[in-house]
């Protein structure tokens, strides 16, 4: 996922910078740098969130994934 995919995909779920980091128990630091391009997005959480986006699944669901 490129930085433009990322910071479009959380537009499009609804999901700020700040709540990416939340939701994906990451830094704030760390997603801003998913949306630069200074660091990759990981792979598990790119599905995630065009799943989201999508309307797949729901912010409960990646919640319990990241739960443990």
């Amino acid at each position: 996922m490129t930085p433009i995919q990322f910071r479009a995909t959380l537009a499009k779920a609804k999901l700020s910078q700040r709540g990416a980091a939340r939701l994906f128990k990451k830094n704030e630091r760390t997603t801003r740098r998913y949306a630069t391009g200074e660091r990759p997005v990981p792979d598990d959480i790119a599905d995630y969130l065009r799943k989201l986006a999508a309307g797949k699944i729901t912010v409960q669901e990646i919640e319990n994934a990241y739960a443990s």
